[in-house]
């Protein structure tokens, strides 16, 4: 051997040796990809779930809203007019006049708590959605039918 002092050191790692490793690897990236595609999932059923609860109580609250509007108040309206007649005739006494306000003031008041409760979940349902939506026509006339 020559003693000049130089020298050289070589070293390979071969993969091979460490494959269980490289596995162990592939295998943990593998369960964190599946963990959070199910966490998508999980999160894409609760925005259609919301979605689809707001839709109903919107749509709901809607029909509650146009039923007082078209029919309700109304027919609590022509039956204080009808009291009110009786009343000036004298064929109606004052209770029942002042029962008749009292239900016009009860439907108008009904009116007003299913329009808050339209606006209430109309605005879930923006939420919801993620972004503001069109103002429904208000309101729909009789018959006309819905497309949903």
């Amino acid at each position: 051997m020559a003693g000049n002092g130089f020298g050289a050191l070589a070293s390979v790692t071969l993969p091979i040796a460490q494959l269980g490793k490289y596995d162990a690897g592939v295998s943990e990236a593998n369960a964190k990809l599946s963990g959070q595609k199910a966490e998508l999932r999980r999160t894409e059923d609760r925005i259609r779930r919301e979605v689809a609860q707001a839709f109903v109580r919107a749509e709901t609250s809607l029909s509650q809203y146009e039923l007082f509007t078209t029919t309700h108040i109304p027919q609590a309206e022509q039956a204080l007019a009808v009291t009110e007649s009786g009343y000036q005739t004298g064929a109606v006494d004052f209770l029942s006049l002042i029962d008749s306000l009292r239900q016009i003031e009860m439907v108008h008041t009904e009116h007003i708590e299913a329009q808050v409760e339209f606006e209430k979940a109309y605005a879930d349902l923006a939420r919801a959605v993620g972004r503001e939506l069109p103002r429904p026509v208000e309101p729909r006339s009789k018959g006309t039918e819905r497309h949903g």
